[in-house]
């Protein structure tokens, strides 16, 4: 017979610990992981282009137009048929809006509906094929303290995931709905208006600024406040005279 010498307690918990994800491993290799679930997201996340006039440049004669100046931000599509929500801030006076999607193709945009009391707008592009929607959150409630994850759209981290929580909400005081939802995450110049996501990788809110005064400190507008207006939007242009 053979003894084998007395093995630490935690050496055994540690074992037990190995058998234990061992066991569970099939069924978690059988499921696609969260980062797999919100790297095929990112298809749904565009780049914004708005170009609107130099103020600062002479009217170019010989071509007869001004010269442009581009600002870039990040969208969301919302709807198969072309539909996006950007902030209204970066597409502002612009002359000309483009959408970049996440293959390269670029498509014109127009303004659909502007929201007048947020910063966001709906865009419309005409895709030669059917688009891919951010799905939305069905969390009615935005709790303080939730797990949250935002995927970068700047030049230098483009789709990069990062994970934050929750620090701050603001309510609409008449209404007793959620206004605007702060986050501790850092912004880079091109993450404004894209998305941030719920633990299950769905449309949460859009972010709209960056708090200069605080370190990795952002906002953002709660996706349920986007879907109410883009609902009410496309039931009035389907039946307008109702």
């Amino acid at each position: 017979m053979i003894f084998f010498p007395k093995l630490p307690r935690f050496f055994i918990l540690f074992l037990t610990y190995l058998w234990a994800l061992w066991a569970t491993l099939p069924s978690a290799q059988a499921q696609p992981s969260l980062i797999e679930h919100i790297q095929n997201e990112t298809q749904s996340i565009v780049t914004i282009q708005a170009q609107k006039p130099d103020p600062t440049q002479r009217l170019n004669i010989e071509e007869n137009k001004a010269q442009l100046l581009e600002k870039t931000g990040a969208g969301i599509i919302i709807d198969p048929s072309g539909y996006i929500v950007t902030n209204t801030h970066t597409i502002l006076y612009a002359q000309f809006i483009f959408v970049t999607l996440h293959n390269g193709m670029r498509l014109p945009a127009v303004i659909a509906s502007i929201a007048p009391n947020s910063d966001f707008t709906i865009l419309k592009v005409n895709p030669p094929f059917a688009l891919k929607p951010l799905p939305w959150s069905e969390a009615r409630d935005v709790s303080l303290g939730a797990d949250i994850i935002s995927v970068g759209n700047s030049p230098l981290w483009k789709q990069t995931i990062c994970a934050g929580k929750i620090t701050g909400i603001a309510k609409k005081l008449s209404q007793e709905t959620v206004a605007l939802i702060e986050m501790n995450l850092d912004l880079d110049q091109g993450d404004s208006g894209g998305p941030i996501l719920d633990r299950q990788g769905n449309f949460l809110g859009i972010i709209i600024a960056k708090n200069t005064r605080t370190e990795r400190s952002s906002y953002a507008l709660p996706s349920a406040e986007i879907r109410e207006y883009f609902l009410k939007y496309l039931n009035e242009s389907h039946h307008p005279n109702e």
